[in-house]
């Protein structure tokens, strides 16, 4: 009987690490996304900027 709770406590845990892990790589590559989403905007924003001076 114990070796059933055992196995089925080992797959909650397996299950609990498992969406951790997900989680956490979900995470980071959003991070990653914002960021260079960030500096793609600050790019195109510089752009705009140095179109409008250059033009007047």
């Amino acid at each position: 009987m114990s070796s059933v709770k055992t196995t089925s406590t080992m797959d909650k845990s397996i299950r609990s690490v498992w969406k951790s892990t997900q989680m956490y790589i979900a995470f980071h590559k959003d991070q990653n996304k914002r960021q260079s989403r960030k500096k793609e905007l600050k790019e195109k924003s510089r752009y705009r900027v140095m179109r409008l001076t250059s033009s007047t």
